[in-house]
C-alpha cells in the first residue's frame, strides 16, 4: 500500500504483522513532509496495529531537525516499540551528536 504526502514524500506498508509494522520512506523527511508524514503513520498504526513500528529509511536521504522531532515522538511514544532501519550515514551521526541513538533503535 503506497502514500503520498503532498510534498511528495511516498510511505509504503512493506511488512506488517502483530510483531512489526515496517514503513518503507521515499524522499526527504523535513519540515515540507513532516506533518503529512506524522498524518500517514498514525493513519497507518491505526490500521495495522503492530507490536513495533519500524521506518526503513533506505530511499531517504535528508532528515532535517523537524524530522529529527518526529523520530524523537515516535520513539517516546509509549503505546508501542520504535526503530529506524537502514538509517543513512548522516541520520546515524544527528541521532549520535544529539545523544537520540540511546531513545532510538537503529538497525
Amino acid at each position: 500500500m503506497r502514500n503520498t504526502s503532498s510534498a511528495g514524500l511516498t510511505l509504503d506498508i512493506t511488512g506488517a504483522s502483530a510483531d512489526e509494522l515496517v514503513l518503507t520512506l521515499h524522499g526527504d523527511v523535513d519540515l515540507a513532509t513532516v506533518s503529512d508524514l506524522r498524518t500517514l503513520i498514525t493513519m497507518s498504526v491505526a490500521s495495522h496495529p503492530a507490536a513495533t513500528l519500524v521506518l526503513d529509511m533506505t530511499d531517504v536521504e535528508q532528515v532535517d531537525s523537524s524530522g529529527l522531532r518526529l523520530l524523537r515522538d515516535l520513539a517516546m511514544d509509549t503505546s508501542m516499540g520504535f526503530a529506524v532501519a537502514n538509517a543513512p550515514t548522516s541520520l546515524v551521526r544527528l541521532l549520535d551528536l544529539t545523544l537520540l541513538n540511546a531513545t532510538i533503535t537503529v538497525r
